[in-house]
C-alpha cells in the first residue's frame, strides 16, 4: 500500500513544518 506510507511520513512532516512556519510568521 503506497497511501499507508505516505499518509505517515506526511504527518511527521506537516507538524515540523507547521511548527517552522508558526514562529517565522
Amino acid at each position: 500500500m503506497e497511501p499507508s506510507p505516505k499518509r505517515r511520513e506526511e504527518a511527521p512532516m506537516t507538524g515540523q513544518i507547521r511548527a517552522s512556519f508558526v514562529p517565522k510568521l
